[in-house]
């Protein structure tokens, strides 16, 4: 036995009584003789002088610290997951490995060892992939020489649902508050798991996982199974450079599955447990946030829930990806990794000398950037001309992406420093070869008609889907819905425009109004503009074509709308509709007169019909009329909302319409005859006997 040895665990000396006979000389002897004395297995040990890891055939030291891996071990023999690619991380199980960090920690989150490159001595709070490797992974997964999934999953296996794309260089603490966030805003299970190489790859075999083909590794199976791609970035934007981040973003983001990946970009916030993240689209947690707002019924408000999620992102991290993305100078831990994917990149043999350019390269930095410059702009036009320089860059970088993109959502809701000029420098970015484009300009104050002029010349001609709001955006005139309505492409099949609460527009802006002929879905929104009567629902009606299939008009606190404007709707509404909502609340120049003509429209193919007359002269006659009017025989949803007096009836299904018609014919037989056969035709007569 070493001179004066004291063996330590965590605080407490642990007590040795060798048996007769036997010597402790080297930490093996050690290690055998703690098995005994403290039913400690030789596989739950960790052994450690001075903040070195000891090998079992080191000689003993005088001081030796012991930690017990045992609770990282849940049960007795491990969960053999044959396929690397499946085996996914639990939230929990990330938590209760931070959880036996703190516990093996001194006071002040000190941790009994020294990092491998500095020598520092490490703590939970910072200590990173690297050395969580050395310290923990694999020594606790060395006697079965297994990953470290395979040592704490659960016995039915644990598939990844989305996959973790990262450098090693952050903290293990802020990676699992970026996937705990992750969790949070996706709303994922508890069962849910984040495919995490570290983690998933067995570090004792890792030339079985990590094969010649970068297309046939472990991380690229993986990809194959989940839905989307976490990156998550240290506050050097590490991955930026890092060629197997750079190749995991490239491969899930040009994907040819049918499925698109998602990707969502995490970052920790500084000083603290928790992190933010710019997500691919809103989440579930988004939409019911905007369901508990007083704009729980505005289209695509969702979206501003989300950039105000978003705001507190640091997007100085973002921006650097528009520079530091250079997949031929990007590093790697093993040089031959950095070849083999080089050549994969540019179709070469795998072995091959590297190519010193290639238009490959180019293609995959440009897309990578354009992605990049795209999550970065919200933030950046929110910064107004303080932000030009950036916001050049950008719209640079999304236009020299040659990628075949379809699809384009800005949202720059609430963007009061967004003037025209910047508009139109972002404007020139726009893909010209889009099919689908979203533009949120809600509440953008300072854009003219000046803007908007330079936005129309780079809408897409190839677009078949176009979403443009312009809500409350109060200094826009009739000139602006004019050049928008020449500028609509001629292929379009879905159009929705909203220019809500823009007081300046008058009836003229719509008179010469040409919507695509082959047009399916159009949403026009005129909320809550005084100056807007029955001519423009009239120019809307005439130009209307007869290929419509959902048909969406909203013009609340329209008080010039009234009995002709209504008029003039019904008698050139398409007979292919199959969904149409009109809200007419606080029109009030609307009287029963004007439903008379919409009650007797025919329309064989509606299914869905949406009504909002509150706020409106109509009476209880109208109602009945409506369910009087024209056999819609395909009529399988309703949602009508009329005046009562001070008050108003709502019903919200062909069963409420039925009762509201029995109790009438109950009340006051002589005025209902034929109700029955009303507005819903066959599908009400089928509702005659519910309950």
């Amino acid at each position: 036995m070493a001179a004066q040895l004291h063996v330590m665990r965590r605080k407490e000396a642990l007590s040795l009584e060798p048996r007769a006979g036997s010597t402790l000389r080297t930490v093996k002897d050690l290690m055998e003789e703690i098995q005994m004395s403290h039913a400690i297995p030789i596989s739950c040990q960790l052994l450690s002088s001075n903040g070195q890891q000891l090998d079992s055939a080191d000689e003993l030291p005088c001081r030796v610290l012991v930690t017990d891996l045992g609770p990282l071990r849940k049960r007795r023999s491990i969960t053999e997951i044959s396929k690397t690619e499946e085996r996914g991380i639990t939230l929990a199980q990330l938590q209760e490995l931070m959880a036996f960090l703190e516990a093996e920690a001194e006071d002040g989150g000190k941790l009994p060892w020294r990092g491998q490159q500095d020598q520092e001595i490490l703590q939970v709070k910072l200590i990173n992939l690297y050395d969580l490797t050395h310290w923990v992974i694999k020594p606790a997964t060395s006697s079965d020489a297994c990953s470290y999934v395979e040592l704490v999953a659960d016995p039915q296996g644990q598939i990844p649902r989305w996959f973790v794309s990262h450098a090693w260089a952050e903290a293990v603490n802020d990676f699992v508050a970026c996937v705990q966030r992750h969790s949070t805003l996706r709303q994922l299970a508890e069962t849910d798991a984040w495919w995490v190489c570290a983690y998933a790859n067995n570090q004792h075999e890792l030339g079985k996982d990590l094969t010649s083909d970068p297309r046939s590794t472990s991380f690229f199976r993986a990809m194959s199974l989940c839905e989307g791609l976490l990156l998550i970035l240290d506050h050097k934007a590490t991955p930026f450079q890092r060629i197997w981040c750079c190749f995991e973003q490239s491969v899930a983001l040009t994907s040819t599955r049918a499925q698109r990946m998602l990707l969502d970009i995490a970052t920790a916030e500084q000083g603290s447990d928790s992190a933010v993240i710019i997500t691919d689209g809103v989440t579930k947690m988004d939409l019911q946030e905007k369901a508990r707002t007083i704009y729980r019924n505005t289209h695509g408000y969702e979206d501003s829930v989300k950039a105000h999620r978003e705001a507190q992102f640091p997007i100085s991290l973002i921006l650097q990806a528009l520079t530091l993305i250079n997949v031929k100078k990007a590093s790697a831990s093993q040089a031959l990794d950095k070849v083999r994917i080089l050549n994969s990149i540019c179709h070469q043999p795998l072995d091959a000398e590297p190519l010193d350019s290639s238009p490959f390269y180019d293609e995959v930095d440009r897309g990578l950037r354009s992605i990049f410059a795209l999550a970065a702009l919200p933030a950046c036009a929110k910064g107004g001309q303080a932000r030009r320089a950036e916001l050049e860059l950008i719209a640079e970088v999304v236009q020299k992406d040659t990628a075949d993109r379809d699809t384009l959502n800005l949202n720059l809701t609430d963007m009061k420093e967004l003037t025209d000029d910047l508009l139109g420098i972002l404007a020139a970015g726009i893909p010209g070869r889009l099919h689908e484009l979203t533009l949120h300009l809600t509440r953008c104050e300072q854009l003219t008609d000046l803007g908007v002029k330079a936005l129309c010349p780079f809408i897409p001609k190839t677009l078949s889907y176009l979403v443009l709001s312009l809500h409350a955006c109060g200094k826009i005139t009739d000139t602006s819905v004019q050049v928008i309505g020449s500028a609509l492409p001629s292929g379009l099949k879905q159009l929705r425009l909203s220019f809500g609460n823009c007081e300046r527009l008058t009836d003229a802006s719509l008179r010469s109004i040409a919507f695509p002929p082959g047009l399916e879905l159009l949403r026009v929104d005129l909320d809550n503009i005084s100056s807007i009567g029955d001519e423009a629902l009239i120019s809307i009606s005439r130009a209307m074509p007869g290929s419509l299939t959902s048909l969406t008009l909203n013009f609340m606190g329209c008080h010039g709308v009234g009995d002709k404007g209504l008029d003039a709707l019904a008698s050139k509404l398409p007979k292919t509709l199959r969904f149409l909502e009109l809200t007419c609340f606080a029109c009030h120049h609307l009287t029963d007169r004007g439903s008379v003509a919409l009650a007797q429209t025919k329309l064989p193919a509606l299914r869905e019909l949406l009504l909002d007359l509150r706020g409106t002269q109509l009476t209880e006659q109208s109602l009945l009329r409506m369910a009087e009017g024209a056999e819609r025989p395909a009529l399988e949803v309703l949602d009508w909302y009329f005046p009562k007096g001070d008050l108003h009836e709502h019903l919200d299904s062909l069963a409420a319409l039925q009762a509201w018609l029995d109790a009438r014919h109950t009340a006051a037989p002589a005025e209902t005859p034929g109700a029955l056969a009303g507005a819903a035709g066959p599908a009400l007569l089928k509702a005659k006997k519910l309950p």
